[in-house]
């Protein structure tokens, strides 16, 4: 029924189909065809769902490892190795041709090389090496080439354009992201996505080592040619996303809890979805080269005393493009739009490297460097060893994951689905012509298409430093008695100029934040829109008003502004490490390590999204890099590690049954232990949700993610399990701050005191090796695994969404395996 809000004539008001059925002149074809991708159902009377489906899991792995060796002479040894490796990750698909998050990946490494090692004379070695790698990884979506036209003329239309085809993602929920459908299998944009990487690496390695006297001196170098062919895209056919509000009565209201009135289903049937997208990128052709040379010195200065002392002269380029698909973002420049705007004094631009703008072929200048190391040695009495040392090291650009050519946002392009009118209500491309204008290409090097573009851009700047580690270290050695040794050191590390993915540089001036309601509702008022007509492929500029916020931005030209990798992060490690080690005479050792260290940054993963716990990527305040200093979200206090190994002393030639006859001892001798013991500490406990005034004022959108407000001092929860899953830490500490703070909040990025749950984990190995033969030349190894033998849960993370809620502070799952066991049989001959 319309809905009673629904004002008569009005373009939201909308009356049911007769009879409550869609008339089967308006389905929509494609809809239609995509069905046959859904099954029936097949429960009926479980709460978990309709559809119950098992499926393969997991995948292969084999490697090849080849060597061989030739002594041309007394004097020259040669090698060649060879090693193939490859790995098959099988996809997990419910449903016919649909993944839940990616489909089938093919890993395929072939590496080989070739080493010459000449002796010149008795004090003075040349080696020579040579190296090749070729890594393949090829993610591909179980429909790749699916022929488009089963899903309408429209469809076939569009295939030539896209980067490859793949059954149209649609997802269907009742509210916009409820996944109703499917699992998170049609929602995830697995169904679709697809990677092709390509690398190749030749590697030169020249080496002389020359003794004289008490010195060993090495003079060496290295050249290493890098080559990356890459494409990714999650949606080239595209992801669509229905929900109800194309079928309810007044559209206006369909979020409304108790007035929604529509179905997702039936706008999935008649082909009028809620938003949607294609990825299309381009296949790029990335190059990195890197040389170096070094020298270095071992020195015994005396009989005691050693001393190594060595320096590193690095030669890095920075990343190039077959095509010169690179951009550079340059702050300082006029902006191409500034006269069609009439913003003299507009800033901010885009340049194609080998241009007038840009003239290198990469976007920084090469990175030239020496790193320093020192070592020293001294043996304090017979038993006592004293080690220290200290060193620089580079990091290398090819690291550096954002800043890549493949992945700037001139090699990717995205098509928004336009499913509505101006009033946002009335359908406008239905399912079965989503993009009658067709897809959009990835612009390359193609600056006057470049100089419009608006949406989020990510690009480095020109001037970024090298990124530098410096570590040092001091180390005692006491051996014991009784075959034992005991080690304790001090490590130590500092990072400068190191990488942050992407910081953002187009947030609202601090001058320019509202300090009370009226400032952030006239920052939200609507004024004339100078880019309207002009910027392309921006949320701000589709409209002929924009709120008035966006226009004090540093770069308002843009949606928003990220540089690539920045260089301005830093970072300082400190541990003292513990370990002791016995060897026992009846074939028994064990091994026992400790760690308590600190790790202290402002900076993050650079594979975020593969990570078990790291902070997000940005800034709450991007004019205030220092308040991001915090506990690394990888930051572990304290680490023991118990490891022993036990060769059982029975059958024959031990202690017990020594004399057993070889029959008998083929079943009761050989057998072993292995255990491994690991406590650890959980990581930081990072609380996000953007929560505050600041976040929910509907200021334009570069104004960053406003922290929690910490009124309190933060705890943990104790007591019974129960209470402790229920509330794993005291939520009342944090608050989303006061309505009419319109600031970034007090909290850290991380939090000092709240840690996630650690491990506490007992694996053991049982063993028994068996020889046959004469000679024994043939053995068996039987293994029996159990890691977490003894079950213990290790739970998820809390649930860190501020502020309030039942769910604030919750631990609702496992995060490691339960227990497992495996088996395996090895021959050697």
């Amino acid at each position: 029924m319309t809905s009673s809000n629904c004002v008569s004539g009005g373009p939201a008001c909308r009356t049911p189909f007769g009879g409550n059925l869609i008339p089967a002149t308006r389905l929509d074809p494609t809809a239609q065809a995509l069905l046959n991708y859904y099954p029936m159902p097949n429960q009926t009377g479980n709460p978990a769902g309709n559809f119950v489906e098992n499926y393969s899991s997991g995948g292969n792995v084999d490697q090849i490892n080849e060597r061989g060796d030739y002594d041309v002479s007394t004097k020259q040894r040669l090698f060649a190795r060879y090693t193939r490796s490859h790995v098959l990750s099988l996809p997990d698909s419910p449903f016919k041709d649909v993944c839940s998050d990616r489909c089938t990946e093919n890993t395929i490494t072939n590496q080989a090389g070739l080493g010459d090692t000449y002796a010149i004379s008795p004090t003075a070695v040349l080696d020579l090496h040579l190296g090749y790698t070729r890594y393949v990884y090829v993610r591909t979506p179980l429909s790749e080439g699916i022929d488009l036209s089963q899903f309408g003329p429209n469809w076939a239309a569009l295939a030539p354009e896209m980067t490859y085809t793949h059954v149209p993602d649609a997802c269907v929920s009742q509210q916009s992201g409820d996944d109703r459908w499917g699992g998170g299998s049609w929602c995830s944009g697995g169904t679709g996505s697809g990677i092709g990487a390509y690398d190749d690496t030749l590697s030169v390695e020249p080496l002389f080592t020359w003794v004289k006297g008490v010195h060993t001196l090495k003079f060496g170098g290295e050249y290493r040619l890098l080559r990356n062919n890459y494409y990714q895209s999650n949606d080239p056919a595209g992801e669509y996303n229905f929900d109800a509000g194309m079928t309810s009565g007044n559209p206006l209201t369909a979020g409304v809890p108790g007035v929604l009135s529509g179905i997702g289903m039936a706008s999935f049937m008649l082909g009028y979805g809620g938003n949607g997208s294609v990825t299309e990128p381009a296949k790029t052709a990335d190059q990195n080269l890197y040389g170096a040379l070094y020298a270095g010195d071992t020195w015994q200065a005396t009989r005691k005393l050693t001393l190594n002392l060595g320096v590193r002269l690095d030669l890095q380029g920075d990343w190039t493009e077959r095509y010169n698909r690179i951009v550079v973002f340059d702050p300082t420049q006029a902006s191409p739009l500034a006269s069609q705007v009439g913003i003299p004094g507009l800033l901010g631009a885009y340049d194609l490297v080998n241009t007038t703008q840009h003239p290198s072929r990469s976007a920084f200048p090469d990175w030239n460097h020496v790193s320093p190391r020192a070592g020293l040695s001294y043996q304090v009495d017979h038993n006592t060893l004293v080690r220290m040392g200290y060193g620089i090291f580079f990091l290398p650009v090819d690291g550096r994951w954002d800043d890549a050519p493949h992945n700037l946002f001139i090699n990717s392009e995205n098509t928004n689905w336009l499913t509505a009118q101006a009033n946002g209500v009335t359908p406008k491309n239905p399912l079965n012509d989503p993009f009658p204008g067709g897809i959009n290409p990835p612009p390359g090097a193609n600056q006057a298409f470049i100089n419009l573009q608006g949406n989020g851009n990510s690009a480095a700047l020109s001037n970024y430093k090298a990124p530098y580690v410096q570590q040092w270290n001091f180390d005692i050695q006491r051996q014991l008695p009784g075959n034992a040794l005991f080690d304790i050191a001090y490590a130590g590390s500092k990072g400068t100029h190191l990488p942050q993915h992407s910081q953002d540089l187009d947030q609202l001036p601090t001058q320019d934040l509202p300090t009370n309601a009226a400032q952030a509702s006239a920052l939200t008022t609507l004024v004339p829109n100078p880019f309207y007509g002009i910027v392309q492929n921006s949320t701000f500029a589709a409209n002929p008003t924009v709120k008035a916020g966006q226009l004090l931005l540093p770069y308002p030209q843009f949606d928003d502004v990220t540089m690539a990798e920045v260089d301005d992060r830093d970072s300082i490690y400190h541990s003292l490490q513990a370990k002791f080690q016995e060897r026992f005479a009846a074939g028994a050792q064990i091994l026992a390590t400790y760690t308590f260290s600190k790790l202290i940054d402002n900076t993050n993963s650079e594979i975020n999204w593969l990570e078990a716990a790291s902070p997000t990527w940005g800034d709450a305040n991007a004019y205030n890099i220092r308040s991001a200093r915090s506990l690394d979200g990888f930051d572990v206090p304290q680490r023991f590690v118990l490891a022993a190994v036990l060769d059982l002393p029975v059958g024959r030639g031990k202690k017990y049954l020594h004399n057993l006859n070889p029959v008998a001892n083929k079943f009761v001798g050989g057998w072993g232990v292995n255990t491994i013991v690991t406590f650890q500490n959980g990581f930081p406990v990072i609380i996000g949700g953007c929560p505050g005034a600041l976040s929910n004022a509907g200021i334009p959108e570069a104004i960053g993610c406003a922290l929690p407000t910490r009124v309190g001092n933060e705890s943990m929860t104790t007591g019974p399990l129960n209470q402790r899953l229920a509330h794993w830490f005291n939520t009342s500490t944090f608050t989303a701050g006061s309505p009419t703070n319109y600031g970034y909040g007090n909290d850290s990025r991380t939090e000092p005191n709240l840690q996630d749950d650690g491990s506490k984990n007992f694996d053991v190995a049982f063993f028994k090796n068996t020889k046959f033969g004469h000679d024994e030349r043939f053995g068996l190894e039987f293994r029996a695994e159990l890691f977490n033998i003894f079950n213990r849960v290790q739970f998820n993370p809390p649930n860190t969404s501020c502020c309030g809620g039942a769910a604030f502070g919750q631990v609702t799952g496992q995060y490691n395996l339960p227990r497992i066991v495996q088996f395996a049989l090895r021959t050697t001959f």
